[in-house]
């Protein structure tokens, strides 16, 4: 997997969903949902997050809006490339705007439905940069919205995280099953492990999650803890 498929939750070896009626379906539901949306810039470097608005059923047209400040990258596009997920499935479109506009509070795009989605099994993604200065770890949720807190200690076996206490629902929330985690060791170094919540402690105001890593390949295993151990060398709160 790559980086950019990482950023933007992109489907790998995905079904393309090609039924009208289907695309209709699931449109509609993420709008009467209000459910979340990442609008993906140009090589997939920025993100803007969105909701869907609205569904005009009569000229089968979608709204999203966002909040969020939008890029030129996303301001007056005649196309966006988004990524959703209904909790069961992720999504993947590349739509044709046809208008947009402003008021006060947000930013709006209106635009017909696609020809086809790209569709894969939705999946709860850990981001975890250990490249990164800080070690930080980014969660997406079903609102696919990201959530940041910072790594702790780390090995084959398992890692734990660190937050403000105030997250502990909307962490506990996200990590209710098993999850995917793509270790980012490296810039050419990355690869997945399965990890399963085991454990949480509150100190003071910090809350502690540990996790434990399962269904790890012994080869995988060992290139880990190489890894691990040449990051740590340089990161005492690894160790």
């Amino acid at each position: 997997m790559t980086q950019g498929q990482q950023n933007t939750g992109r489907p790998v070896n995905s079904p393309v969903i090609a039924d009208a009626e289907r695309i209709h379906a699931i449109f509609l539901a993420a709008c009467e949902k209000h459910a979340g949306v990442r609008l993906l810039g140009e090589e997939e470097q920025h993100v803007v997050h969105a909701v869907f608005h609205g569904y005009q059923v009569s000229d089968a047209l979608v709204t999203i809006s966002s909040t969020d400040p939008v890029f030129e990258l996303a301001r007056d596009r005649e196309t966006l490339n988004m990524a959703f997920s209904d909790g069961v499935k992720n999504y993947l479109a590349t739509v044709k705007t046809e208008s947009n506009w402003q008021d006060a509070l947000a930013y709006f795009w209106r635009f017909p439905l696609p020809d086809q989605l790209l569709s894969s099994e939705f999946r709860r993604y850990l981001r975890i940069y250990l490249a990164d200065t800080h070690s930080q770890v980014r969660i997406l949720d079903e609102q696919l919205r990201e959530y940041r807190c910072q790594l702790r200690d780390f090995s084959e076996r398992g890692f734990r995280l660190s937050a403000d206490v105030s997250e502990e629902a909307r962490f506990l929330a996200l990590m209710d099953q098993e999850c995917v985690a793509d270790l980012m060791i490296k810039d050419s170094q990355n690869f997945q492990v399965t990890a399963r919540l085991r454990n949480r402690v509150v100190r003071g105001h910090i809350l502690e999650m540990g996790f434990e890593i399962v269904d790890l390949p012994e080869p995988q295993a060992n290139r880990l803890r190489k890894l691990v151990m040449a990051e740590s060398a340089h990161k005492p709160h690894l160790r």
